[in-house]
């Protein structure tokens, strides 16, 4: 990644270096561990067990025991080098690495934005960050260091950029106008979890489409609220970069005539292997379409990440010859060492997180809290517009945990089909999970994409804590629950589809 200037003040807005009121990554992750594994010992010494989906009967491991002390000993590498978020960050930075090594990102993103007037540029990138769902996790990576480079482009914050970046991609992630693989993903859940309800006269409406009314409807809304937040909360708060070239506009930087046919080429180039390869996807029985021929539900929509660095590669590589740029500066092996050597502090933050997360999940917590919960609200008896918020504010304190569909494969088969029985369509619940599935991730420390933009962040100011940055993604929460709560109502109380013929409610 690219570095920016350091700033002569601190990341605050009074112009002092911070009090480092929150410990290191490392240490916080340690104390993490340290609470999960006494936590499971207590549980499993004194017989605590829980009744997951199917009936069966499920005990809390001990680590402080021989099982759990070899599992994390033989486990360990295994845990670190199958990390899901490993290889898709590290896949992305290489290709991100040329395009910023050869220094054609930041010029095709000064000349894309050079008419665009910076006060809405807030706005434009959160409306980006709110389609990020499309890429997966390869959206938490990608977006924030690029909506960086747009807010530097145009004289505003870089830190706030990177800042807003990914608090928009995590809370706008369920959200967004067009399908990605984790609405397969989820659809797949909800509907295996409907057909546990046995309601009398209920014919599945479940599918791909269900909620696109409404995650579309999101899509464009919250951004509006979101470019609001960034410009009048996260802004004010964090200090001008004052270093030249950081937090100063652009104007006197020119754009040379072989930088403008470079990019043009470079991009042409991209257009033309992104062409080849959707074709390649369109052709009937290719090899990148699913079972079936499916589509959506394809190895290309699942691979999107590999795809998308070579295309940075490609771009970064023919910008560098066509632009002049010196051919030590372009050579293609230093420039992917280089960005993998400034990941080295996030690598070993993985390899911790890695253990936390295993022991996690191994002694059955996570699910154990999660399955906890559910039934908590299942037994209380909420209904209605209250038992959807409900869900979402489970879903959001359980994503400080888990995420994504293995967290909805843990609520859906006690949450659905309870409130179909009192009414609620599965559809939308869904909607209810999906609106708050990545709220928690922004503050969590088990988050290894906070990770990655604390990683960021210290290469523009160095006295940056984990504490600074979580603080300032979690402006964002309020705003986005807000926002979607309000949606929701209206949907709710005005009995519009979410979907092609599908409701919040049966019926």
């Amino acid at each position: 990644m690219v570095s920016v200037a350091t700033p002569t003040g601190s990341p605050g807005t009074t112009g002092q270096k911070p009090t480092r009121r929150v410990p290191g990554p490392l240490v916080i992750l340690g104390a993490l561990f340290l609470a999960i594994a006494i936590t499971s010992s207590i549980l499993s010494a004194a017989g605590v067990s829980f009744t997951a989906a199917g009936g069966k009967s499920t005990p809390i491991l001990g680590f402080f025991s021989g099982q759990g002390l070899l599992n994390l000993l033989t486990g360990a590498i295994t845990n670190f080098v199958d990390f899901p978020a490993l290889g898709v960050t590290l896949t992305m930075v290489l290709g991100l690495g040329v395009a910023q090594g050869t220094g054609a990102l930041e010029t095709a993103v000064r000349i894309a934005f050079a008419r665009v007037p910076a006060r809405i540029v807030p706005y434009g990138v959160a409306f980006l960050c709110c389609q990020g769902h499309v890429l997966s996790d390869g959206s938490f990576v990608l977006l924030p260091p690029l909506a960086m480079q747009i807010f530097k482009a145009k004289g505003r914050n870089p830190l706030a950029g990177l800042v807003a970046g990914l608090a928009c991609v995590a809370v706008g992630y369920g959200g967004g106008l067009v399908f990605g693989t984790s609405d397969v993903g989820y659809t797949a859940v909800t509907e295996s979890a409907a057909k546990l309800a046995h309601v009398p006269g209920y014919v599945s409406d479940t599918g791909v489409t269900m909620n696109w009314f409404i995650t579309s409807t999101i899509g464009i809304v919250l951004p509006l609220v979101l470019g609001w937040v960034t410009v009048h909360i996260l802004e004010p708060r964090i200090a001008p970069i004052a270093a030249a070239g950081s937090g100063t506009p652009d104007r006197g930087v020119v754009v040379t005539r072989a930088q403008y046919r470079a990019v043009a080429l470079g991009l042409a180039a991209v257009a033309a292997y992104i062409a080849v390869v959707i074709a390649w996807w369109l052709w009937p029985g290719s090899a990148l379409r699913g079972d079936g021929g499916a589509l959506v539900q394809s190895p290309f929509l699942k691979n999107l990440v590999p795809i998308l660095a070579l295309a940075f590669v490609i771009f970064g590589m023919i910008y560098g010859r066509v632009a002049g740029i010196p051919k030590e500066q372009r050579k293609l092996l230093p420039l992917l060492t280089n960005s993998i050597r400034e990941m080295s502090g996030f690598i070993v933050i993985v390899f911790v997180l890695a253990q936390v997360i295993s022991v996690l999940t191994w002694s059955n917590l996570s699910s154990f809290f999660a399955v906890g919960i559910a039934s908590g609200l299942d037994h209380i008896g909420i209904t209605g517009y209250l038992a959807l918020l409900a869900v979402a504010i489970l879903t959001a304190v359980m994503s400080v945990f888990i995420s994504g569909t293995a967290l909805w494969g843990l609520e859906a088969p006690v949450m659905v089909p309870a409130l179909m029985l009192n009414g609620l369509a599965p559809a939308g619940l869904q909607i209810a999970f999906r609106m708050a599935v990545q709220w928690g991730s922004v503050v969590s420390p088990a988050n290894v994409f906070i990770y990655f933009t604390y990683n960021e962040a210290r290469k523009i100011d160095s006295s940056i804590t984990i504490g600074w940055l979580i603080r300032r993604t979690s402006f964002f929460v309020p705003a986005a629950a807000v926002t979607w709560f309000a949606v929701l109502a209206v949907f709710y109380f005005a009995g519009i589809p979410v979907g092609p013929g599908v409701g919040l409610k049966l019926g």
